[in-house]
């Protein structure tokens, strides 16, 4: 079992309703983008977050105290040896929130098993509103999922876009990109299955990636060799809050109970746009 499915895993043995969104959840519907963590929606409080998943994951995980980003909180989990990151959002309590979660849809993943993943059009109200209207990324995620989604529910799309105060950046992104009409296609007839599995390899492939810097970076320890990876893959993790990572690592491996990040297998397998490009012409070799 993964790291991530291992995590899934133990949040649902809480009891504790729950979803996984961002770009995990996007390569279900539409076109698989690389990622080097998962997102994870929690049906919780802060109470919940300290009582029950803490005691649940710290021993095995470095459990991020939660960020208050007004009106919802934003948690973490890092991995002790594997290089693997959670983020967990959660105490959110508006109606689009209790819809979302009360939507969400069980799925089989190739690498995760058994998971919840929010709905399609929670999933785009979901980036309108991180995106608050200026990221790329996300107004490229919600185009991708326009064009490849036949049947969306349209009035719940424009009832919620309203009630989230984003209806201008729903309407800016409903203009479909017909330059990606062929490749949207291919990525339509592959089915969730191999868009899944794409996106699975792209994430092992951002890890490999990394630490392919880190061994042409030189000899480093293992606390430096953390710091570098963990800069590199989480940017926003840097000032203090890497820093208390870092020197709570320092401090296990001084005490011998922390050996260093376990290095991913493999090599890195092929760019982005190589797998993408192979996603697409795997229906022309058969």
């Amino acid at each position: 079992m993964t790291v991530e499915g291992d995590a899934l895993k133990r949040i649902e043995s809480l009891g504790l309703p729950w979803y996984v969104t961002g770009s995990w959840a996007l390569a279900a519907y539409a076109e698989p983008r690389m990622t080097r963590d998962i997102d994870v929606v929690l049906e919780a409080t802060r109470a919940d977050y300290e009582s029950r998943m803490r005691p649940a994951f710290d021993a095995d995980f470095l459990v991020n105290d939660p960020s208050d980003l007004g009106g919802r909180w934003m948690g973490g989990l890092i991995h002790r040896t594997e290089l693997a990151r959670v983020d967990l959002m959660f105490g959110r309590a508006d109606a689009w929130a209790r819809s979302a979660m009360g939507r969400r849809e069980r799925l089989e993943h190739p690498t995760l098993g058994s998971i919840w993943v929010i709905s399609v059009e929670d999933l785009i109200l979901a980036k309108l509103e991180w995106s608050e209207g200026t990221s790329e990324v996300q107004l490229r995620d919600v185009r991708s999922i326009l064009r490849l989604v036949d049947d969306l529910d349209w009035a719940y799309l424009e009832r919620y876009a309203a009630a989230l105060g984003i209806r201008d950046r729903w309407s800016r992104s409903v203009a479909i990109d017909q330059a990606q009409h062929r490749f949207d296609e291919r990525l339509r007839a592959e089915g969730p299955q191999a868009r899944l599995r794409l996106h699975a390899e792209m994430h092992r492939d951002a890890f490999r990636l990394v630490w392919a810097q880190a061994d042409r970076a030189g000899e480093m320890t293992e606390p430096e060799r953390a710091r570098f990876l963990l800069r590199r893959l989480y940017p926003d993790l840097e000032g203090e809050r890497l820093d208390a990572i870092v020197s709570r690592l320092e401090t296990e491996w001084q005490a011998g109970t922390w050996t260093g990040l376990v290095r991913p297998a493999g090599e890195p397998q092929a760019t982005l746009s190589e797998a993408a490009v192979a996603l697409g012409a795997s229906r022309e070799r058969r």
